[in-house]
């Protein structure tokens, strides 16, 4: 590993306090899984054009690029350049992001119980699981980001 990125990320975790930490590490979490999206909306345009596929994943890819890259946007000026406005954002995005999450969850449940073939019980299991972590996940970072962004605002932080 170069110095430079030893270095990046001894400023990223360990020049702040352990609740900038949480933070930062919940931005390290979110912008991984957005530069993963970005990659794989760019292989489905790529893909579109030289192999033969259905015109959705060209319309999906090109319909999905812009939401990652404005969530990456997002945490960028919210945690790194510490915006108390694009936070208090982040945190109704985590919002949504976990009932989107419960009602996927609700509709999937409900179309396996209706179905007529044999339902997995270790798969169900797993499956539900997996969308309480997820939902978890989205309910603690937005009840997190948003009071971090109304202490960031009492202290005095820049809105823009």
């Amino acid at each position: 590993m170069s110095v430079y990125v030893k270095l990046f990320f001894y400023r990223l975790l360990l020049l702040c306090g352990p609740l900038e930490m949480v933070n930062r590490i919940i931005f390290a979490i979110n912008s991984l899984v957005s530069v993963v999206f970005v990659f794989m909306c760019i292989v489905g345009i790529v893909s579109s054009f030289f192999t033969y596929v259905r015109p959705f994943v060209f319309i999906g890819s090109v319909a999905f690029l812009p939401v990652p890259i404005v969530l990456l946007v997002f945490e960028w000026n919210g945690v790194i350049r510490k915006r108390a406005n694009y936070l208090k954002r982040l945190s109704f995005m985590s919002f949504f992001f976990s009932a989107f999450v419960a009602f996927g969850y609700v509709s999937n449940v409900f179309e396996a119980i209706s179905s007529e073939d044999q339902l997995s019980v270790s798969f169900m299991l797993w499956f539900s699981f997996i969308f309480i972590i997820l939902f978890a996940y989205g309910i603690f970072v937005g009840v997190y980001r948003l009071k971090l962004s109304k202490r960031w605002l009492s202290k005095g932080a820049s809105l823009s």
